[in-house]
């Protein structure tokens, strides 16, 4: 999977890896956990991890099920992090 920031994203930092590979098995919330920590958020920001730009999926949805409904023709399956106030809106 690719993981890269929302282009307009001005709050959160690059990432220096975009590039993962996930087991099947592993839970999409897994991956938010693990984006989290890499970006060092602060337990009062949040964060959305979108497919393909757009999508919201359910923490428990597998990462292999997931892949099959929403991958790309090139056979990465996009992921982008934009922030989020938990007291207010996007940013």
């Amino acid at each position: 999977m690719i993981i890269e920031r929302f282009e307009g994203e001005k709050h959160l930092p690059e990432l220096l890896k975009v590039k993962y590979l996930v087991p099947d098995h592993v839970p999409f919330g897994e991956i938010v956990n693990i984006i989290r920590r890499k970006l060092q958020l602060h337990p009062s920001q949040g964060f959305f991890l979108l497919v393909n730009g757009d999508t919201m999926v359910s923490n428990a949805t597998l990462i292999g099920d997931l892949y099959i409904k929403s991958k790309h023709f090139d056979g990465y399956l996009y992921l982008t992090y934009v922030s989020h106030d938990i007291f207010g809106g996007l940013h």
